[in-house]
């Protein structure tokens, strides 16, 4: 754990100058990491801060795991998400 700790702090500090502002913390985005490793899914911590569309679409996986940490810890990340681009958080609801 402590090497993807510190490979997600040397990501965000290689990154931070291509984003607006930060998205989350080092810390937030690792666990994401971990946990959902823990289910066989692979998430980039690079893509994550540098594309809000695969972001955006990791988080919701998230939000579907059968763990509840992991599912709020997605809730929480999505939530930091649309406050920075809150027009691309609606969610398509079939009628």
């Amino acid at each position: 754990m402590a090497y993807a700790s510190a490979a997600v702090t040397d990501y965000g500090q290689r990154f931070a100058g291509t984003l607006r502002q930060p998205m989350w913390s080092a810390a937030d985005l690792g666990r994401l990491l971990f946990l959902m490793s823990g289910y066989g899914l692979s998430v980039s911590a690079q893509r994550m801060l540098a594309d809000s569309d695969y972001a955006r679409e990791q988080l919701r996986l998230a939000c579907t795991v059968d763990n509840q940490a992991l599912q709020q810890l997605g809730v929480e990340m999505l939530s930091a998400l649309a406050h920075l681009d809150p027009t691309r958080n609606q969610t398509r609801r079939s009628h």
